[in-house]
């Protein structure tokens, strides 16, 4: 029969120290066969500890271990083995961990046929079930509260590390602020957005994890349900190798996206895939964008670089008095992601090819538009800077009034002005006008000289 009852102001073992703890053991073992070197009987353990841990960045404060073991040893010094049923209890105040804090965690552990083998080195193994709950978890632009989670599966530790493979379900309460909230320069389906990431409930009920000597891995077997409390769904979904991301309802845009990749690493999520998403953004109305490309998120900014253009096809684009309707296009990748977002502030910075769109206030038709965009709003003002390469100009008008022509030039938006030099020539490349076009956006005054 052991005891132990001891205060530890401070213990250090494998990098990971006790501050200010006591712990308590009591345990009753098989007194040895000293003739045969043997060691056979029941086993009962009960240990307790409590006080502060930390190392390797991370801490736990007002923390209680509460551990029990019952089972049977057998052999020898060499060949000895331990198996039988054992639970434990960790409690804690508060965590510290790496860029977040934790709440009351409260952590469950239970196997029933736990194994300690000393033949060939020793190990510890066994079935086990965990159950898990959190108060509130805060990291930047993320809080994540009432989390509850489920695991079962098996272990193994040796001298070459651990494995473990578990499954199970999760469930909880978010609210992300990476989006900033919502403006009155804001779409319909930007400022949904923005309320849904505000606060949703998530559940997920096939949460993979595996560890491999050290090496930890998450991932999802069934779709993982978003419902914002604004209304709408998004479904994270296992597809293949990857993931496939869907979203309606609640006034949400409509987004269904495949990626075939994704890596997390040093708090950064990197997906690499496939898009359609159709949603109205800044001035554009009633969008339909169909890109490939590398989504990637990182401390509070999202940023998407295109593959290969983009497909773009618009209801309009509201410009004051100087409206444009039914644009389609191709949207194409420079040196910088074509689209970032980080609190609130977006940007699209690309190059335009095959230009379509109506000027009603022209009444002229663009084909076969090219040039470069950069449109970007920044503390809920837009702005936008253009760079006509070439475009094609048709007549629309009842009574026709030129024949077809191609435009140059420069435009941009800053203030609610818009400002646009222009130079029209005929199909053969002759000068025949420039012109300059200014225009209010907010009260439509303006004109064309």
């Amino acid at each position: 029969t052991l005891t132990l009852d001891a205060a530890l102001p401070n213990a250090d073992f494998a990098g990971v120290r006790a501050g200010q703890a006591r712990i308590n053991l009591a345990a009753t073992v098989p007194y040895p066969n000293l003739d045969r070197r043997r060691a056979e009987g029941a086993v009962t353990v009960r240990a307790t500890l409590s006080g502060g841990v930390h190392g390797g960045g991370r801490s736990l404060k007002g923390v209680t271990v509460a551990a029990a073991f019952d089972g049977t040893a057998a052999g020898g010094l060499a060949d000895l083995l331990v198996q039988g049923r054992a639970n434990a209890t960790v409690l804690a105040a508060r965590a510290d961990l790496t860029g977040a804090q934790a709440q009351s965690l409260s952590i469950e552990a239970a196997s029933d046929d736990l194994r300690w083998a000393r033949k060939s080195g020793d190990s510890l193994s066994g079935a086990v079930r965990l159950n898990g709950k959190l108060a509130a978890l805060t990291a930047p632009s993320l809080t994540v509260r009432t989390v509850s989670a489920a695991l079962a599966g098996s272990f193994l530790a040796d001298r070459s590390g651990a494995t473990a493979h578990l499954a199970g379900t999760t469930a909880g309460h978010g609210a992300w602020s990476g989006l900033g909230d919502p403006t009155a320069q804001d779409s319909r389906e930007i400022a949904a957005l923005k309320r849904a990431a505000r606060g949703f409930r998530f559940e997920a009920s096939g949460l993979t994890f595996a560890l491999d000597r050290g090496a930890a891995n998450g991932d999802l077997s069934k779709p993982l349900q978003l419902a914002p409390d604004t209304g709408g769904l998004v479904v994270l979904a296992p597809l293949g190798q990857g993931y496939r991301l869907t979203s309606q309802g609640g006034g949400l845009p409509v987004i269904d996206a495949a990626a075939e990749r994704v890596i997390v690493a040093g708090g950064a999520v990197t997906a690499r895939g496939h898009a359609k998403a159709a949603l109205s953004i800044g001035p554009v109305e009633g969008g339909v964008f169909e890109a490939t490309g590398v989504l990637r998120s990182s401390g509070g900014r999202l940023s998407f670089t295109a593959a290969r253009c983009v497909a773009v096809q618009a209801a309009g684009i509201e410009l004051g008095a100087n409206d444009v309707g039914r644009l389609s296009a191709r949207f194409c990748p420079t040196a910088r992601p074509l689209l970032t977002l980080r609190g609130g502030d977006w940007r699209l910075d690309g190059r335009a090819e095959a230009v379509a769109a109506e000027v009603p206030s022209l009444q002229a038709r663009i084909e076969s538009g090219a040039g470069t965009l950069d449109l970007h709003q920044t503390a809920g003002r837009l702005d936008a800077g253009a760079v006509i390469t070439q475009a094609r100009v048709a007549d629309s008008a009842p009574t026709r009034r030129f024949q077809p022509l191609t435009l140059a030039g420069r435009a941009g938006l800053a203030k609610d002005i818009l400002n646009a030099d222009l130079a029209l020539a005929d199909l053969a490349g002759r000068g025949l006008a420039s012109a300059r076009l200014s225009s209010d956006t907010a009260s439509g005054v303006g004109g064309v000289e």
